[in-house]
């Protein structure tokens, strides 16, 4: 038996249905199956699992500059009550962390790069990787850390990049964006669903970190070129709003993970716009 953590959200809604898919046996937990992990003792009645996946927090940068105390609190407490569980029951983790490097000294970033978290949700994740950490070296708590860099999918929220960008193009005839410039690895989510799938079917030993992403960096002028060249010309419009400590360019060198598991994106960034095109319009037909 596999726990799924935020088995509802984006990365957990495609998780839980390629294990399905593959007959791999899970249970979903969160506040709607009558678990609110930022209680104590939350987990404290379940069975021994041999992972659990912990996908629940709170995400999206801008919203952790509103609110950072809700995302320390949840993120962390959270991570404390999975890293409990684990210690109590000899469970395995799966922790999905995300980019902590702030502004690369080099490119691309492998896992030796200095983390340097430069905002409060990326500071929340350092923090529960450092929960995690410590139950590996003080209790034996096996750990996988996957740091993923820039996700992209179907039924991702329109609050991130390419979901907005594409519901504009579809919606509207005006594409509007903040800043045209920064450069990003996205990876396709069933990229990284096959990922955590490799890392659940081993056993893990110690705590292990790794980067994920596709090795490839693509600004935002570029996703709209993309989006235009397939559905059409749009009018551009850009505020130029630079966000606090913007990162110019990042890209993940994820060499460490393809030797572990033998792992390589499959999907493209452009042919993952195609599809996810193809998919929204069929939507709203």
């Amino acid at each position: 038996m596999i726990l799924v953590t935020g088995h509802t959200g984006f990365v957990g809604s495609a998780l839980t249905s390629a294990m399905t898919d593959r007959g791999i046996r899970y249970r979903g937990l969160s506040r709607g199956t009558g678990y609110d992990l930022t209680r104590v003792g939350a987990m404290s009645e379940l069975e021994p699992a041999s992972w659990v996946v912990h996908l629940a927090g709170k995400v999206e940068v801008p919203l952790s500059w509103e609110n950072p105390e809700a995302f320390y609190r949840t993120n962390l407490e959270s991570t404390l009550a999975v890293a409990e569980f684990a210690r109590r029951t000899g469970s395995s983790v799966l922790l999905l962390s995300s980019y902590m490097y702030g502004i690369p000294d080099r490119l691309p970033v492998d896992e030796t790069h200095p983390v340097r978290p430069s905002n409060p949700y990326a500071r929340s994740k350092a923090l529960a990787e450092d929960i995690l950490i410590g139950f590996a070296r003080d209790f034996g708590v096996p750990v996988v850390i996957l740091r993923v860099f820039n996700l992209f999918g179907p039924g991702q929220p329109t609050s991130q990049l390419i979901s907005h960008i594409l519901s504009q193009a579809i919606e509207s005839d005006t594409i509007a964006v903040r800043d045209m410039s920064p450069k990003r690895d996205y990876l396709w989510v069933d990229d990284l669903v096959n990922v955590i799938l490799k890392a659940v079917d081993e056993t893990a030993d110690g705590c292990q970190i790794y980067n994920v992403g596709s090795g490839e960096s693509h600004s935002v002028g570029e996703i709209i070129d993309y989006v235009t060249s397939i559905v059409g010309p749009r009018k551009i419009t850009c505020s130029d709003q630079v966000r606090p400590n913007e990162i110019p360019d990042c890209y993940s060198d994820s060499r460490k993970l393809s030797q572990r598991y033998g792992w390589q994106p499959a999907v493209s960034l452009k042919a993952g716009i195609e599809t996810l095109i193809k998919t929204y319009s069929t939507s709203i037909n």
